[in-house]
């Protein structure tokens, strides 16, 4: 596996631990894509939005990017 491509289910891992530990909606959707790739795309993206969106209708300030580098440490 290459390396963006571990990258692509890490931050997966670590979406649905946000969204567990948040009572959040998370349908992680499966990556077709071939090839050599960057960890993220559009639709990582997307995922980590709605997540985010989720958040915000519940009311609760959490920075999901400031969440994503404190899983990274551990």
């Amino acid at each position: 596996m290459n390396a963006g491509k571990e990258m692509c289910e890490v931050l997966k891992s670590m979406r649905k631990k946000i969204a567990e530990q948040y009572g959040l909606v998370y349908e992680p959707t499966e990556c077709n894509h071939e090839g050599s790739c960057q960890g993220t795309c559009p639709r990582c993206d997307a995922e980590l939005r709605d997540l985010q969106r989720q958040l915000e209708e519940k009311d609760m300030v959490v920075e999901l990017l400031k969440k994503v580098k404190e899983f990274e440490g551990m």
